[in-house]
């Protein structure tokens, strides 16, 4: 086990920053109450995936939009706008290594909470 251990650790050349802290931002695209509720999921996706690795986060913004009442969902508001930073005392835990591949669009297809049949 050490073997593949070392031999991963050779493949994967550490980079300048990887125990560096990070911060992540996370905003809704198109697709209105929907997306403000998907990225509501992967916010708080973000912030327990830290949390469950011994990371410390502090919530830097998090704005959230009213949905609208006449809304399916079971939730009263979306994301608009969430900041969080990922914190660690710990050089070990490399928190900007964890996460620096995480950009870009997350899409998601599923039958809308929001509409009605």
């Amino acid at each position: 086990e050490s073997e593949v251990k070392n031999i991963r650790e050779e493949l994967v050349v550490g980079e300048k920053y990887d125990n560096e802290n990070a911060i992540i931002e996370v905003v809704p695209g198109a697709g209105g109450q929907e997306a403000s509720l998907f990225a509501e999921e992967v916010f708080h996706f973000y912030i327990q995936y830290c949390q469950d690795r011994g990371c410390d986060i502090e919530i830097v913004e998090e704005t959230k939009q009213a949905l609208n009442k006449s809304s399916k969902s079971i939730a009263s508001s979306g994301l608009t706008k969430g900041i969080v930073k990922i914190l660690s005392d710990n050089p070990s835990y490399q928190v900007f290594r964890l996460l620096k591949y995480e950009s870009g669009v997350h899409r998601v297809q599923r039958v809308p909470v929001t509409g009605t049949k």
